[in-house]
């Protein structure tokens, strides 16, 4: 059986991406508590209008919720009465590294999966059987089993999910205090400063890529290369995981839409090595770090790391053969491995730079004969003029295609309409034609947790038997199914005219309008309620408390490497 691919959503627009171009699921985070909180994340509105859209798909696609980020003792009840919502929303499954939320989301939502996040650094069986035991229905495998500990794990009473492709850690999945230690942010608080990419002074020199002169005191011993298991991934579908997971919930749509992509294309196989590497270089332009298969195939696996450059690489393009300075400036020539145009990015990593130099190509021309193009094809040597202010380049360095726009517009990615994706409440209504009223009931078909919500709504009239009676209900319920403005949509409908008059189109709108604003209203004070009582009432159950309340006054955290500055401070500064 096919496993799940999982693909990231660190906005909307990566969500529909992700969906278009072939994802079984998304997994994304709110504004708090997620382990990506820099990313733009969801609100709740887009949250269920992108839920509802998902489930609407066929296939069905499954949405997954991180709040994966370790809890203080004063954010426990908020997070908790997100759980509500999310159940409301149909959320298909919650990611959580706090063991606490964990139990509160039992009691609260008991019909909603709960899948553990890498965070909990699950390495074993008997972690994957420890967590079934707590109620977990999957857990995310740490990214450094190899292929045979992932056979092992899997095929528990818990379904396992593993990582084929994206960012690594350098350190333990879920385990990792250097930017907490060296920042004051947490990776489990959602707030990594990725210390590992910085540069370090260290005390054995590193090796250095092909062309790199770096001083061999200084190198990026911890910035790992990228994971990217490519064709090897039908490898790990063998051996029994039920998902697999692409990481990047702080990548662009494009980058979220080529990988989704690639990976569903190795899945549905097969794929020739042609196909293949056209799909990778597409992903490389987008963003890429050198890859590597990490600690599939054995612990230990020496090139992990990129010791020398960190940041966007590209795909290969070639290498400079010539350089000539004119005046406009300064011409670079190669021979392109894949076809170039204007405004594609190039980037040219320099030996003793942290990061590779990157332009646009604001004009390129043809080495055989000097004519300006606008584009080029692979094999045809060109020129290009570098921007002023670039650093000094010599014959030999390598080109990379850091950006190419062959590759946005053939990942362009339609998004819905927001009439079309919105999470709508299912409602029955019963409207009532009577001599001098006309009144609409709203109910609620189907509120899991939820007592039930009714509204009645009348308004006064004359009204008179019509002159084509059977036109009535049709009429009226057409009036009843314009609720594309609310979060609602007719589910049920029941009509009742014994005396055949007839209702104004007019006044059965606003009868709609009337009932349907009321009915909203009286559905968020409901909810309100019974979630606010559910909560409080899990929180008890638990034996937590809340927090006393922290003092209002402004704090400051002040760092400073030169004590002697704080005599500058007067005591009203101070203050």
């Amino acid at each position: 059986m096919t496993p799940e691919l999982l693909a990231p959503a660190g906005s909307p627009q990566a969500g529909y991406a992700a969906l278009h171009y072939g994802a079984d699921a998304v997994y994304l985070g709110l504004p708090r508590y997620s382990a990506r909180a820099d990313a733009e994340n969801f609100s709740l509105d887009s949250l269920g209008a992108f839920t509802a859209w998902a489930h609407g798909l066929t296939p069905r696609r499954r949405v997954y919720v991180a709040i994966n980020t370790l809890l203080q003792e004063d954010e426990l009840a908020d997070a908790a009465h997100l759980l509500p919502e999310l159940s409301a929303f149909g959320v298909d499954a919650l990611i959580v590294q706090d063991m606490g939320l964990a139990a509160l989301a039992r009691r609260l939502c008991p019909q909603m999966r709960l899948h553990a996040s890498t965070q909990l650094a699950v390495h074993n069986r008997e972690g994957a059987r420890t967590l079934a035991r707590l109620g977990f229905s999957r857990v995310v495998l740490g990214r450094e089993l190899t292929l045979d500990e992932i056979r092992e794990t899997s095929g528990e009473a818990i379904e396992t999910e593993v990582f084929v492709h994206g960012a690594l850690c350098y350190s333990y999945s879920g385990l990792c205090l250097f930017s907490s230690m060296a920042h004051g942010r947490s990776g489990n608080r959602g707030t990594c400063a990725q210390p590992c990419r910085k540069m370090c002074r260290v005390a054995a020199a590193l090796p250095a890529f092909d062309h790199a002169t770096r001083d061999p005191s200084t190198g990026l011993p911890f910035s790992l290369k990228d994971l990217a298991l490519g064709g090897r991934v039908r490898d790990v579908a063998a051996g029994g995981a039920a998902s697999l997971k692409i990481e990047g919930r702080k990548k662009s749509a494009l980058y979220v839409a080529a990988v989704t992509h690639c990976y569903r294309r190795l899945l549905d196989g097969p794929v020739d090595e042609g196909e293949l590497a056209r799909l990778e270089s597409d992903i490389r332009t987008i963003f890429s770090r050198p890859v590597t298969r990490f600690h599939l195939d054995g612990i230990r696996r020496a090139g992990t790391a990129d010791p020398d450059v960190t940041g966007h690489r590209g795909a290969p393009m070639g290498t400079i053969q010539s350089t000539h300075t004119g005046k406009a400036g300064t011409w670079i020539r190669f021979t392109p491995q894949r076809a170039i145009e204007r405004h594609d990015g190039l980037v040219i990593p320099v030996p003793g730079a942290l990061r590779p130099f990157g332009f646009s190509v604001a004009e390129l021309r043809t080495a055989a004969n000097g004519r300006s193009v606008f584009e080029s094809a692979a094999g045809e040597a060109v020129e290009t003029l570098l921007p002023a202010g670039h650093p000094v380049v010599e014959i030999g360095m390598a080109v990379f295609c850091g950006s190419s726009q062959a590759v946005k517009r053939s990942y362009e990615t339609p998004a819905p309409r927001e009439s079309e994706a919105r999470h709508r409440w299912g409602v029955a209504a019963h409207v009532t034609v009577a001599a001098t009223a006309l009144t609409a009931t709203c109910s609620a078909k189907s509120m899991p947790g939820m007592p039930d919500v009714s509204v009645t709504v009348s308004m006064e009239g004359s009204f008179t038997p019509a002159k084509t009676p059977e036109r009535n209900e049709p009429a009226a319920r057409a009036a009843f199914e314009r609720l594309g403005d609310t979060s609602l949509r007719l589910d049920a409908w029941s009509y009742d005219n014994s005396g055949g008059l007839y209702a104004p189109p007019s006044m059965l709108n606003d009868l709609r309008r009337r009932a349907a604003e009321a009915f909203e209203q009286a559905l968020a004070d409901t909810r309100g309620a019974t979630d606010g009582r559910s909560v409080a009432s899990a929180l008890a159950e638990c034996h937590a408390t809340p927090a006393p309340g922290r003092d209002a006054t402004t704090e400051w955290l002040l760092k400073t490497d030169r004590c002697a500055h704080l005599a500058a401070f007067s005591d009203d500064d101070l203050r």
